[in-house]
């Protein structure tokens, strides 16, 4: 069996084996082991040549067949009534085909246990549903896709799946709660890689183009064994204005402020009342010489968390 949307007759049209088919849907709710809520409907639907459903699967089937850790599997995801499920639809329709929406979103509590850092991190501080940019999320996604299609095949129902409808968001539409309310996300960890990894992308350490779009510059030493042994953040901040082209202005404020938001710490990087007292006093003339002078012990004083350290 195909199934493809090509135009005919100057218009978008859905082919079923090369002939045009009428996409005339009976959209309901799932089938179930014990039955089909909508048989009745069914049976109305095929004695007028009207034969596709569509209903929901995945993480909101009936049961969800990505139903979490379970005796005696490997897998996150339970196959087993699949083929008892479909044969409901069947037994109201012989012939019919199936659109399914396959839901991947995160919802059950579950999942958000088992990977709470994979999950959305709001503006107000909540933890809801999977970040879009979980890489966990994302492989699990795609072997239960491929894992679900292998065994539609293997039951012999393959032929009869039309589409597999990629579901996930609130709606299935890939829109998040958090884009249609006051708060909004995502702030969590895999989202911010997404971000800078896009940003690299979009680009490409064009100072001017970053500068333009308003896009916070943060520096850092990237201090670590093996690949970046640098230790001076001075020194960091030198090469951020002479590599990259930032100012002096936008190198301190890239290793204060900036980096601080870029880690989540919002509650320092600058001083004003209410945050956290951390300064050092430099002995110099004016601030943009912290990007200017290389080595040299310039720290008079340091003060972390309102307790002078040296």
């Amino acid at each position: 069996m195909s199934a493809k949307v090509k135009m005919h007759n100057g218009t978008p049209t859905l082919f079923i084996d090369d002939k045009p088919v009428f996409a005339g849907y009976l959209w309901s709710a799932p089938p179930t082991p014990e039955g089909f809520p909508a048989a009745a409907d069914a049976r109305r639907f095929a004695e007028a040549g009207l034969h596709l459903y569509a209903f929901d699967v995945g993480m909101q089937g009936t049961p969800p067949e990505w139903c979490g850790p379970g005796p005696g599997r490997a897998e996150h995801w339970d196959f087993s009534s699949v083929q008892a499920r479909f044969g409901r639809v069947l037994d109201a329709d012989p012939e019919a085909r199936f659109h399914l929406r396959v839901h991947l979103e995160a919802t059950p509590r579950w999942w958000r246990e088992l990977y709470p850092e994979e999950c959305e991190l709001t503006s107000r501080g909540e933890r809801l549903c999977q970040s879009f940019a979980s890489l966990v999320w994302r492989e699990q996604a795609k072997q239960f896709l491929r894992a679900y299609i292998a065994h539609l095949r293997s039951i012999g129902l393959g032929e009869r799946v039309i589409a597999y409808q990629v579901c996930a968001g609130t709606t299935g539409e890939w829109v998040k709660e958090s884009a249609m309310r006051a708060y909004t996300g995502d702030y969590s960890e895999p989202m911010r890689r997404h971000f800078r990894a896009w940003l690299r992308l979009r680009y490409q350490e064009n100072v001017a183009a970053l500068r333009a779009a308003g896009v916070p510059m943060a520096v850092a030493t990237d201090l670590n064994p093996g690949t970046s042994p640098l230790r001076s953040l001075r020194l960091a901040m030198n090469m951020a204005c002479t590599l990259f082209g930032l100012t002096p202005l936008e190198a301190l404020r890239g290793a204060t402020v900036h980096a601080a938001h870029a880690l989540g710490l919002d509650d320092r990087g600058r001083l004003a009342p209410g945050l956290r007292a951390d300064l050092a006093l430099w002995d110099v003339q004016h601030p943009d010489e912290l990007a200017y002078w290389i080595g040299g012990a310039l720290c008079n004083a340091v003060i972390a968390g309102g307790v002078r350290r040296r």
